[in-house]
């Protein structure tokens, strides 16, 4: 994967940004400001050599999952695999009511088990119960 050589990195009052440069400046009127792992991307994308090889590998493994994060790392040249992620928010789905949770957890089925949401010892929030 390579970056988008008409932007170029800058900061700018503690502020990192991209900014266009030759044409794209006429199209696109502006700056976007980045995290500092954007940057750290940013900065680094270029140097992952098997990028594409992983995009690949994380399509294979999400096939037919209607939705997952992949998590794969790039090490000495070597792709490592970390874990997939089967729920957005890390699994802490406080704007959910109970009941939607609870029917949603019903289409979650690992080995005959059916996954879920209970709440925590405390009964302020929803902890994702083991399958």
């Amino acid at each position: 994967m390579k970056i988008v050589k008409e932007f170029i990195l800058r900061e700018i009052a503690g502020e990192c940004v991209l900014v266009p440069t030759g044409a794209t400046s006429q199209e696109f009127n502006g700056m976007i400001t980045i995290s500092d792992t954007a940057k750290f991307i940013w900065e680094n994308i270029e140097k992952v050599d098997s990028l594409e090889e992983m995009i690949q590998m994380a399509e294979k493994l999400a096939e037919g999952i209607p939705f997952v994060r992949v998590d794969l790392y790039q090490a000495d040249g070597k792709i490592y695999f970390g874990e997939m992620t089967f729920t957005p928010a890390t699994g802490v789905l406080f704007h959910f009511k109970d009941t939607f949770l609870e029917e949603e957890g019903k289409y979650c089925v690992t080995e005959n088990k059916r996954c879920g949401y209970e709440k925590d010892s405390s009964g302020r929030g929803r902890v994702r119960r083991s399958c």
